[in-house]
């Protein structure tokens, strides 16, 4: 279930609101933290299936490749399950690219999807 930020402070008790507020006054470093770590989880949750062939990808594996690319303003993440995905991924790009009409992401229509065009990845992320 979504929520929107004003139903979350809607649900919050007072003296957490209080403390939220002393925090931003003072420059808003915690919340800051908090937020950047929830950022952190859930980008991770997105890598758990290969871009080329969907299989589950262990995250504690040295197999594993994250391919980040994509204009500065808008990266791309795509996570692979080993070297022989990776492989195909970049031989085969230009051609995926042409398919697609030149823009856009590269997608696969399932449970697993690892990006949309609105996904934007800021280097205090990484």
């Amino acid at each position: 279930m979504k929520r929107r930020f004003v139903e979350i402070v809607d649900m919050i008790e007072f003296n957490e609101l209080v403390n939220m507020k002393r925090d931003l006054s003072k420059g808003g470093m915690e919340i800051d933290k908090i937020i950047s770590d929830r950022i952190k989880e859930e980008i991770k949750k997105h890598e758990v299936c290969c871009s080329i062939c969907n299989s589950k990808i262990d995250p504690y594996s040295t197999t594993n490749f994250t391919l980040i690319f994509g204009p500065e303003d808008l990266k791309k993440k795509a996570s692979f399950c080993a070297i022989d995905c990776l492989e195909y991924f970049l031989r085969n790009l230009k051609d995926l690219r042409k398919d697609m009409g030149g823009k856009g992401s590269i997608k696969k229509e399932d449970e697993c999807m690892h990006m949309n065009d609105d996904d934007i990845f800021d280097d205090d992320f990484e």
